[in-house]
């Protein structure tokens, strides 16, 4: 996506969930970046939900059908530096999916499935696939979205999500794709807002660290 504006090289410790800004309210800044990131997953897991409560920090029940792709942004201030955030989702059922030039600039990937659809877990692959496709970008988050629901059900068993994230940090690193950070993993509720802040904090924290 967009590139710094600046030759300079601050650097980020602190969590990502800095100030919102607005054009009333916003500082002229030296440092500015823009990151992209896409969601991906089955239809039904909460994907749309996720971007909303993320960047417009709320929670709507009933969403309608994600045709193609739609974004929003959000936009914070962290150590000095604006970031501008892109949020695309896209939709799971093959029938409405946007085409390859939705991927275009990507600068890392959600993936997000259900805790309590096994299903919605064990297709992740293909949606991890279909990004390494069209980018060669390797920053991922996992989410196991709708954890208000795992006292009601059966859910995916933890052995498996962290033998999975595992298994592709370690596919990415022999396969030489660059700087590659470990495959993160985040429990989160859209309803609750419980984690999604600090899934993608975590994000754009390890895309930010090596566009800078």
């Amino acid at each position: 996506m967009g590139c710094l504006q600046s030759q300079e090289r601050p650097q980020f410790d602190s969590c990502y969930g800095g100030q919102k800004t607005n054009s009333l309210q916003r500082k002229p800044s030296t440092v500015r970046a823009e990151v992209k990131i896409i969601i991906l997953g089955e239809p039904e897991v909460g994907k749309t939900a996720i971007r909303n409560r993320y960047a417009k920090e709320n929670f709507i029940s009933d969403h309608k059908l994600t045709i193609g792709a739609d974004s929003l942004t959000k936009e914070f201030e962290a150590n000095g530096v604006l970031i501008t955030v892109q949020l695309w989702d896209t939709a799971g059922k093959p029938s409405l999916q946007a085409g390859s030039h939705f991927f275009r600039g990507a600068d890392g990937c959600v993936l997000v499935f259900d805790v309590t659809n096994p299903t919605s877990f064990n297709n992740l692959q293909h949606w991890h696939d279909k990004f390494l496709r069209h980018t060669d970008r390797t920053d991922f988050v996992l989410l196991g979205n709708k954890s208000d629901l795992a006292s009601q059900s059966a859910v995916v068993p933890y052995s498996d999500i962290k033998e999975w994230c595992d298994m592709l940090t370690a596919q990415h690193r022999q396969e030489g794709l660059g700087l590659v950070d470990d495959i993160q993993y985040f429990e989160v509720s859209a309803k609750e807002n419980k984690n999604i802040d600090l899934a993608f904090a975590t994000l754009t924290k390890n895309i930010l660290k090596k566009k800078m």
